[in-house]
């Protein structure tokens, strides 16, 4: 419980810059979702990510991936997992 929530309270900066970039980000501990209207501002936004995340001195995980909306929208959504430290 008390690692879910430092890392809350570091990757706050990392959701402010997110925000700041225009995306909104959905995240559980270090588990994300970067829901984008189309595969290019959910390519766009993955860049974004791993810019913010290299400013914390993180990584993405090499399993980061862009995955379809499953409901009939065509919403994309740009997915980081398990984020570690360098």
């Amino acid at each position: 419980m008390i690692a879910r929530l430092l890392s809350n309270l570091y990757l706050d900066g990392f959701d402010r810059a997110m925000l700041a970039s225009g995306y909104r980000v959905v995240r559980y501990s270090d588990d994300m979702a970067i829901p984008a209207p189309d595969r290019a501002a959910a390519e766009i936004g993955l860049t974004r990510a791993a810019e913010a995340l290299s400013d914390l001195r993180l990584v993405e995980a090499p399993q980061a991936f862009l995955t379809s909306a499953s409901s009939a929208r065509s919403d994309w959504r740009a997915r980081t997992t398990r984020n570690s430290c360098l």
